[in-house]
């Protein structure tokens, strides 16, 4: 059966390994369905929606090409890690 679950490992700037991470899910979903639940796991500022709605789409918009603007439709892809082992 295939699954979505794979381990990562990270390195430093000297090749010395830093940590090992596991991706334990991958899904999208669009800006405006993000739920407060999602804001407080990824636990930014106050761990609001309304402060992630705030960072996150002034981040978008200044990252995209051309200024295409951050609306509630724009697909968001989520992976979720959980953190095996911290050398």
């Amino acid at each position: 059966m295939a699954t979505n679950r794979w381990f990562e490992y990270y390195l430093d700037s000297d090749n010395n390994a830093v940590c090992i991470t596991e991706t334990i899910k991958v899904y999208t979903c669009p800006f405006g369905e993000v739920s407060e639940r999602h804001a407080f796991k990824e636990g930014e500022g106050d761990c609001s929606i309304s402060y992630w709605r705030i960072v996150h789409k002034d981040f978008f918009q200044m990252k995209s090409p051309h200024g295409i603007p951050c609306g509630d439709y724009l697909i968001l892809l989520f992976v979720l890690i959980f953190l095996e082992y911290d050398i």
